[in-house]
């Protein structure tokens, strides 16, 4: 688990949000308010907003335009959390039934931290190593 992960704002702009996530090399930033989670935005959610933006405003005013993309117009929403009392087999089963390579870490709704699946892969590779 990554511990005190970045978090950013809905009200954050999303090239910043771009920007944070190629400054820290990360795929996805908790999105929370009032220091409570309510969504995440991940690299999927990213490209498809950028893909979506493309198609719908002209090549001429995007330089303009992109400035005026929200975190909360992209972000995902009612995000599965864990605890840092889950066993490794519940959050890496939720991981598999829900197709996510991460989730967000919370207690008493604040978040704490991110697990992924290199979390996950590298708890297996120490295993394999005794």
């Amino acid at each position: 688990m990554t511990n005190e992960p970045t978090c950013i704002s809905p009200s954050d702009r999303l090239v910043h949000a771009r920007r944070v996530m190629a400054d820290e090399c990360i795929g996805r930033l908790p999105v929370v308010a009032d220091d409570e989670l309510i969504g995440m935005l991940t690299s999927k959610d990213f490209m498809r907003a950028f893909i979506a933006f493309r198609k719908n405003v002209s090549e001429n005013h995007q330089a303009a335009q992109i400035k005026n993309l929200f975190v909360e117009d992209t972000m995902s929403h009612n995000v599965l959390a864990v605890t840092k009392d889950m066993s490794i087999d519940e959050v890496a089963n939720i991981m598999i039934d829900n197709g996510y390579n991460g989730l967000p870490v919370v207690e008493d709704d604040a978040v704490i931290g991110i697990i992924t699946q290199t979390d996950i892969l590298a708890l297996i590779a120490d295993l394999e190593s005794e």
